[in-house]
C-alpha cells in the first residue's frame, strides 16, 4: 500500500468526475469502518484480553508505518485507562502475550511484530 497526498479541491474534483474512483474510495472506507466497528465492540463488551488484543490492533491498523511490524505507542497505565482496568492486570496479560510472541514490550511502546499473527490470535480467543 502506498500512500499519496492530494489537495483536497483536487480530490472533490477527482471524485465528482470519475465514479469509479468513488466506488473504490467507498469500498475502502467501508472495509475500514467495519474492523474499527469490530474492535470497538471487542472493547465494549469482551474480556481483558481481547480488549487488549482489539486495542493493539486499533491503533496497529491505524498507525501502520511497516508492512508487518506495528509500534503502538501507549504505555500500560494509558492502556489500563483505556480499557477501564488495573495496571498490573494489563501487564500480566501483555507478558502472556509476550509469551506467544504476539507483541514485545518496551518502555513508551507495544510492538506488534505480525498484525495477521495477533488478528488470528484474537479469532482464536473468541
Amino acid at each position: 500500500v502506498k500512500a499519496i497526498g492530494i489537495a483536497s479541491r483536487n480530490f472533490k474534483t477527482l471524485v465528482k468526475e470519475d465514479v469509479s474512483m468513488a466506488n473504490l474510495l467507498n469500498e475502502i472506507l467501508v472495509r475500514r469502518l467495519e474492523r474499527v466497528d469490530k474492535y470497538l465492540e471487542v472493547l465494549s463488551y469482551e474480556s481483558v484480553r481481547k480488549k487488549i488484543v482489539g486495542l493493539l490492533l486499533l491503533f496497529g491498523t491505524i498507525e501502520k508505518k511497516k508492512k508487518r511490524k506495528v509500534r503502538v505507542y501507549l504505555t500500560q497505565v494509558e492502556l489500563a485507562g483505556m480499557i477501564n482496568s488495573a495496571r498490573e492486570v494489563i501487564n500480566r496479560n501483555l507478558q502472556a502475550l509476550r509469551r506467544k510472541k504476539l507483541v514485545k514490550i518496551e518502555r513508551k511502546f507495544i510492538e506488534v511484530p505480525s498484525i495477521r499473527n495477533l488478528r488470528e490470535y484474537l479469532l482464536k480467543l473468541e
